[in-house]
């Protein structure tokens, strides 16, 4: 499959990709086009846009995205742990970290397991479609609201019907793509710190 193909290899981040959607739409014969992006979507269209402005007519994007360097989220933290180090209306609009570093802590694993692990990962949702089941339809819960985590069966079934949650759970299955596309986030991750992504 061409996405088995293109995200395998080592180095193929978000900058790669946008490289090769424009490649794609060259062939197509589209010299000029719109943008429209979700999830890793939005970071790919972005950079599309940031680099090559002259292709792109319009951007539209349905997930902020951005990278924060290593000093930014050190200050960060930094800030959270000793709020006397600003103004207490500081603190308390832009500093309300720590329900979101609980939320962060319990909802982020698979993004460290994708960004560290993504092979390993990758062997048991190649094994096991029940596995990929599980993996995938437990964020599907999480990102359904946060009262669903509570819920027995996630609330899957009021936002999206079991053939929309089938369906997205076969995509990675049928196509044995999941590895290539966990590998995404330790190609995007190794970039972050070093600041590639952004020259």
């Amino acid at each position: 499959m061409l996405t088995e193909i293109i995200f395998v290899f080592e180095g193929f981040n978000a900058r790669a990709a946008a490289r090769v959607f424009l490649t794609l739409m060259d062939r197509l014969g589209h010299k000029t086009f719109y943008v429209q992006g979700g999830d890793w979507g939005s970071y790919i269209s972005s950079l599309m846009a940031r680099y090559y402005p002259p292709r792109i007519r319009g951007l539209h994007v349905n997930m902020y995205f951005f990278m924060l360097r290593p000093w930014e989220l050190f200050k960060g933290i930094l800030i959270a742990l000793f709020p006397f180090l600003v103004r207490k209306e500081e603190y308390r609009m832009a500093f309300p970290l720590k329900k979101k570093i609980a939320m962060i802590l319990q909802e982020s694993g698979y993004f460290h397991m994708q960004a560290t692990k993504p092979d390993t990962l990758g062997c048991g949702m190649a094994d096991s479609p029940a596995g990929t089941a599980a993996y995938l339809l437990e964020k599907f819960a999480s990102c359904t609201g946060p009262e669903a985590l509570n819920s027995e069966d996630g609330d899957l079934t009021t936002k999206f019907t079991l053939d929309e949650l089938l369906t997205n759970v076969m995509m990675y299955w049928v196509n044995n793509n999941f590895t290539a596309a966990a590998r995404f986030y330790k190609e995007n991750l190794r970039n972050v710190f070093s600041g590639r992504n952004e020259k």
